[in-house]
């Protein structure tokens, strides 16, 4: 928590040095609920901008350019995604990544390790696809764990009992040593060692072990680092589970391109690239998922509409000649919503989609 807050606040001091940015607030971490859990490793900073006009760049996604290229300098390691915070939260809650994309490893009983390095090869090979930005693996490791494991020959050749061992090992994160009775209400009773103690490594390994009467015959007990191996050691993290498999997430942005085509020649690339162990699988989710799914509704609603138009401009004058008349101002006004997305540089999208029925019923209307 301490190290997140510290590169938080380097961030912010980065983020305040653009004359764009009025104000920046940051949040780390957030509570284990069940449908948006954040460790304290990840951080979500909020930036509040001047008004467009005073800026010295002419859209955001050259601010967000220079933005990360300033980060990136001084927080080397950190990685960083952009968005806003409405389409974040709707990201999180529909496809459980905090990116447009999510690339999900799911591997039957492969090991946290393996499942890593599969997905960094994914990684590796999104990252060569045009567009595809703030790529990121998602931590499964990195957690200091503390570790203590019962030496049994030293146990055995002192004739010290394993409980003897382990009971002072539970000590370390409290003992139930009785019950607190206030009316109806009950609490355990529980004793620990010190924090001073807790938090030392050298005196973890120090705390005494008592010995059976007449053993050594210099003292009564013996160090717990003489019949326990006590260390620290990298642990997992997280480890997520879907459809009741493990999985990794891979997440990333798209810029500077459609969201359609650029995943696709990711999932081209990453096909031809990387070999799965058997058992593994790959699903690709995000904003994505949903524009696959609302693209297959739009390929049936969009011919549908059109027939609808065309039947109702029949019913209204009787005559073919007439409605093809009218219905030869839908080409013209497609051809003209196709240039007006091309002039501004905005890719085919479901709003587009809608936009263009919307547009259809226009131009019929202009027509009559």
């Amino acid at each position: 928590l301490e190290s997140s807050n510290e590169i938080s606040t380097q961030a912010e001091a980065v983020a305040m040095r653009f004359p764009e940015v009025q104000t920046v607030v940051s949040r780390t971490g957030r509570a284990e609920i069940a449908t948006d859990p954040m460790g304290v490793e990840i951080s979500d900073t909020f930036l509040i901008l001047n008004p467009p006009d005073t800026w010295r760049f002419d859209t955001k996604e050259e601010l967000i350019e220079a933005l990360d290229g300033e980060l990136r300098e001084t927080l080397p390691g950190v990685l960083f995604s952009y968005s806003q915070p409405i389409e974040l939260r709707v990201d999180e809650l529909i496809s459980g990544v905090r990116s447009e994309v999510g690339i999900k490893v799911f591997a039957a009983g492969g090991s946290l390790e393996d499942m890593r390095t599969v997905a960094e090869q994914v990684a590796a090979v999104v990252r060569q696809v045009p567009g595809m930005e703030e790529v990121k693996v998602e931590q499964t490791t990195g957690l200091p764990t503390l570790t203590i494991q019962v030496d049994r020959e030293a146990i055995a050749r002192l004739g010290v009992n394993a409980q003897d061992v382990l009971s002072v090992v539970e000590a370390i994160g409290g003992t139930r040593v009785g019950t607190v009775v206030e009316g109806q209400r009950r609490y355990a009773l529980q004793v620990r060692f010190d924090e001073a103690v807790r938090s030392n490594l050298q005196a973890l390994r120090n705390l005494p072990v008592p010995l059976p009467a007449g053993v050594d015959g210099t003292a009564p007990w013996v160090p717990l680092e003489q019949v326990a191996h006590v260390d620290i050691q990298t642990g997992p993290a997280q480890i997520s589970r879907e459809k009741i498999q493990r999985k990794i997430t891979v997440e990333l942005n798209v810029r500077g391109r459609d969201l359609a085509s650029a995943v696709a020649e990711a999932q081209d690339r990453v096909e031809a690239e990387i070999s799965l162990p058997t058992g593994w699988f790959i699903e690709w989710g995000g904003q994505f998922e949903n524009l696959a799914a609302a693209s297959k509704r739009l390929a049936i609603l969009v011919p549908l509409a059109l027939l609808l138009i065309f039947a109702l401009l029949y019913s209204t004058f009787q005559s073919t000649r007439l409605t093809l008349l009218i219905y030869l101002n839908v080409p013209l006004a497609l051809s003209g919503g196709i240039a007006a997305l091309w002039l501004r540089g905005y890719p085919f999208s479901i709003s587009a989609g809608v936009g263009f029925i919307a547009l259809f019923g226009i131009a019929v209307m202009n027509g009559v």
